[in-house]
């Protein structure tokens, strides 16, 4: 084991493209914000782990696709 190479073999950077939409209502002695976040809207696939398949003697890198809707409110004094 070479101990000088550790950590040499990484994973390209993944690239995360996020949307947010907000809207806003002022009154007098608060405000009121509606959000929509959409997490990941260009459906980039994150590194999950590693599988190895017997059948072959392969290990093949495992992702997953998550695109993330969020909806809130807040209440601003």
């Amino acid at each position: 084991m070479d101990d000088n190479k550790a950590f040499s073999e990484q994973m390209p950077a993944t690239r995360f493209f996020d949307l947010t939409i907000t809207y806003r209502i002022n009154k007098l002695h608060h405000s009121s914000v509606w959000a929509l976040q959409v997490k990941n809207v260009l459906g980039s696939p994150m590194f999950e782990g590693y599988s190895y398949y017997y059948k072959t003697g392969t290990i093949e890198n495992k992702g997953v696709v998550i695109v993330l809707p969020i909806f809130s409110y807040k209440i601003e004094f």
